[in-house]
């Protein structure tokens, strides 16, 4: 019965008693998004939420992910992603945000946002409220994780010897012949290359740094952060780095007038590349044709298979 007396904010400063609530929300706290230790936006909310489909991309460095409420709603690709409202600011993504910073996060999940948001929220709304400061001495807050990331298996191949002997089966020259594939002259085949481990043979490390610091007086609450990532994968030259900001201050000049102040900055840069595409070659490749020439320059297509 007391739950039912609990007030819920519903969007643009509206409130309903939840027992008047007739839309479906789910929430999400810091406390919540804490405990996972997320990278991003996607991670934190990852599970948390019911009826709510949340998928990463892929493993590049730096990858984000994709949110669907209510699951696809439309045939249009951009079509299928919510509405986010971050700080009372309308934004079409939310990939620039540090979780960290994140305060609380309602998902409306039904077709009663849509009377507040209008036709824009049809894929759904998730309103972010960021962290702001408290009265009290300055908090210092500082995190610090290193990840690990490895190839977990190869898939197993033939090598040079083993091809050879095949090719040798495969044109009816198993006793002899000049069908050995070998060239003492010609050094683009008398290499015997692991094209797995060339591609995907590199430790990702993944160092995220966050900090922190919050407090305040009587009229004068203010907030501030910084998270630094430095991502790089196991794929050959791959990476990403981004440095993500954030200041929230709030000023009470009395009881009846203040003034908030909420400024964001990302910045953000890396190398990547088509995985799929990268992948084709190491299996299509014959590992006898060889990757550098003798001076050190690239191979380009030799028989026909592009290195």
């Amino acid at each position: 019965t007391s739950d039912l007396d609990e007030v819920v904010v519903i969007g643009y400063g509206q409130t309903l008693r939840k027992g008047d609530l007739g839309a479906a929300i789910s929430s999400v706290n810091a406390k919540q998004i804490g405990e996972r230790q997320p990278i991003n936006l996607f991670d934190a909310l990852q599970g948390q939420a019911a009826g709510v489909l949340i998928m990463n991309d892929n493993g590049e460095p730096g990858a984000q992910g994709s949110i669907q409420i209510r699951g696809a709603n439309t045939f249009a690709a951009e079509g299928n992603s919510p509405l986010y409202i971050i700080d009372g600011v309308i934004s079409d993504n939310a990939s620039a945000i540090n979780p960290n910073d994140i305060e609380r996060v309602e998902v409306l999940k039904d077709a009663a946002s849509a009377s507040i948001y209008g036709a824009r929220s049809a894929a759904g709304v998730i309103l972010i409220t960021t962290k702001k400061g408290k009265e009290g001495k300055p908090r210092i807050d500082v995190q610090y994780s290193k990840i690990y990331g490895w190839l977990a298996h190869k898939i197993q191949a033939a090598n040079s010897a083993e091809l050879r002997y095949y090719r040798k089966i495969q044109n009816g020259n198993l006793n002899g012949g000049s069908g050995n594939l070998t060239d003492s002259l010609n050094p683009a085949f008398n290499t015997d290359n692991d094209l797995q481990e060339l591609l995907l043979g590199n430790r990702g490390d993944r160092d995220d740094l966050k900090l922190s610091v919050s407090g305040g007086q009587k009229n004068l609450l203010y907030y501030a952060s910084l998270n630094y990532i430095n991502d790089k994968g196991i794929a050959l030259n791959t990476w990403y780095k981004s440095l993500q900001s954030r200041i929230n201050t709030e000023f009470r000049f009395s009881p009846r007038v203040k003034y908030t102040n909420n400024l964001s900055f990302f910045w953000s840069f890396g190398n990547f590349t088509s995985i799929n595409n990268s992948l084709r070659p190491v299996f299509d490749r014959p590992s006898y044709l060889r990757i550098y020439n003798p001076d050190g320059s690239l191979t380009s297509y030799l028989s026909s298979k592009r290195n």
